[in-house]
């Protein structure tokens, strides 16, 4: 059985390449968490303030393309409102269960305060910056997993010196591809047969 893998088309690999799965900040509806980020109505952005903590949550399911098993890098994609030098405090929590696996409602938290994997933030305002929550390992984990994720901006912090606005984008996650999909609804196939 195969589920059309990506290595050795046309004497091309092109295994394990990386694409996105994204959730843009248009489809959150932030009105039901306990400290929302108010919404921006010229553009759809999420304002995360400097002096609270703001919160919105977010749900995704791994596709099938995903080569399963292998680690996946959530990452942020937003911009400083005003022009303003110092950090905002970003932070991550998320749990990621198989179907028919339990959540345990106990999230792993990563907190971030860079902005360096594609250019440093320099203070402009409104540049496009990415912070980045590190690799999550998903070794015994498979496709249609769903992780439960909320991204917060913990305003007031010492940590978080910039004193203006932070607008949230999109909330984004790098998975690598090995196939174009999978021949079962619910699991994934390779070359060498059937995967749990």
């Amino acid at each position: 059985m195969t589920d059309f893998p990506l290595a050795g088309q046309d004497g091309l690999n092109y295994s394990h390449r990386w694409d996105d799965l994204r959730v843009g900040v248009t489809t959150i509806n932030p009105a039901g968490s306990a400290a929302p980020p108010a919404v921006n109505t010229d553009n759809g952005t999420l304002e995360f303030s400097a002096s609270a903590t703001n919160i919105v949550a977010v749900e995704v399911q791994m596709p099938h393309s995903w080569a399963q098993g292998t680690g996946i890098r959530p990452h942020i994609h937003w911009r400083k409102k005003t022009q303003g030098t110092g950090n905002v405090y970003w932070r991550l929590t998320y749990e990621f269960i198989n179907v028919a696996g339990t959540f345990t409602d106990t999230p792993t938290t990563v907190n971030a305060l860079d902005t360096d994997p594609v250019g440093a933030d320099d203070g402009t305002a409104t540049r496009h910056l990415i912070t980045a929550f590190g690799e999550v390992d998903m070794t015994d984990k498979r496709v249609s997993c769903v992780g439960l994720l909320t991204i917060a901006r913990i305003g007031g912090d010492s940590g978080d010196d910039y004193a203006g606005v932070a607008q949230l984008m999109s909330v984004d996650i790098h998975y690598r591809v090995d196939a174009f999909g999978s021949i079962g609804e619910y699991t994934k196939h390779n070359t060498s047969g059937a995967e749990p």
